[in-house]
């Protein structure tokens, strides 16, 4: 994973000199997944979030879908050695046990960045102040709201008066970022029993 200009395989294999480059590069100008809990979201902070983060001694660095300390350091010590050297400041894992923690915390105070998929994402910003810096990208990573063939349902419009099945928050076909924001002027209800319109949840429909 990356912060960069266009999409990247998530195959590639990053080296520590490459992300060192892509973080000092566009630390400022990416607007979606990455979360400053530090940060108070008004338009002149937000210019000034790298010297912010910088002023403090020890900064407490969570993500979202990772669970526990010894993945974290597998998965993010690269990751965390670059911005440590970006930020001039020492960063330091915080644990978190499933997708909905990472908000307590940021409500809390208990962390001061997180990196949150697209539904955690969501559910910060609705819960706490916390300020959006970075974005990392990928290519053919999106939801998809599925329907039969023969259901005559051909945009967003055509779902107004039907109900969606969504899957578990935090996974691709939750999404709830896009649902909020894109469905919510058509009238769409959300589970029931009586669903019609269904969302990919992991591999199949449901």
């Amino acid at each position: 994973m990356g912060l960069l200009t266009k999409p990247l395989e998530y195959e590639t294999r990053l080296t520590l000199s490459s992300i060192k480059t892509m973080l000092r590069r566009y630390f400022l100008w990416y607007f979606i997944l990455f979360v400053a809990g530090c940060t108070a979201a008004t338009n002149n902070q937000r210019s000034n979030n790298n010297s912010l983060l910088k002023d403090q001694d020890k900064l407490l660095f969570a993500v979202s879908d990772v669970q526990g300390l010894e993945e974290l350091q597998g998965d993010y010590g690269q990751f965390r050695t670059a911005w440590e050297e970006v930020l001039e400041t020492k960063i330091e894992f915080f644990p978190v046990d499933n997708f909905l923690e990472v908000a307590t915390a940021l409500q809390l105070a208990l962390v001061d960045l997180v990196l949150a998929g697209p539904s955690e994402y969501t559910l910060v910003r609705a819960r706490t102040n916390s300020m959006p810096i970075v974005a990392l990208t990928g290519p053919n990573y999106r939801a998809a709201i599925a329907v039969r063939g023969d259901s005559g349902l051909k945009s967003l419009a055509d779902l107004k008066g039907k109900t969606i099945e969504l899957g578990n928050v935090g996974s691709t076909g939750s999404y709830s970022d896009v649902l909020l924001h894109q469905i919510k002027d058509y009238d769409v209800g959300f589970p029931t029993s009586r669903t019609r319109v269904f969302c990919f949840k992991g591999s199949t429909t449901t």
